[in-house]
């Protein structure tokens, strides 16, 4: 099963997500400075400490998903052959 999923082939849009170190890492860094509280005045040290904590929960989403896809594309596939075989010892 695990040869199944290295063999599988990545999908042109994900490779590009996963070359690309700052997919949708802009808006929610965005997201995160305008739920800063106005008054709270905030270090940068804190700062760049909450985005690297974005940008490494969705790196960790991005792979979660990755390997979700692949999971799915794998699982069909063994579908796909096994219907092929019910309908090859059928028709025997």
């Amino acid at each position: 099963k695990d040869e199944l999923l290295a063999d599988a082939p990545l999908l042109e849009d994900e490779r590009d997500e996963l070359e690309d170190p700052e997919f949708d890492i802009k808006c929610l860094l965005q997201e995160a400075e305008d739920d800063v509280d106005p008054g709270h005045s905030s270090s940068v040290k804190e700062l760049d400490t909450d985005a690297d904590k974005l940008k490494k929960k969705t790196a960790e989403d991005r792979m979660q998903a990755f390997h979700l896809r692949q999971n799915l594309s794998a699982l069909d596939k063994m579908h796909e052959e096994q219907e092929l075989f019910i309908e090859k010892m059928s028709v025997s």
